[in-house]
């Protein structure tokens, strides 16, 4: 019998000069589940 595998949540890598771009997409893809 096959186990059910865990998915691990998306990774995404963002790069941004601007802290307050680089902080607001980190909530908003942690919100769409992406793990950054």
């Amino acid at each position: 019998m096959m186990t059910p595998v865990e998915e691990s949540p998306p990774v995404i890598l963002l790069v941004d000069d601007e802290p307050r771009i680089l902080s607001a997409l980190q909530r908003l893809l942690r919100r769409e589940g992406y793990r950054i």
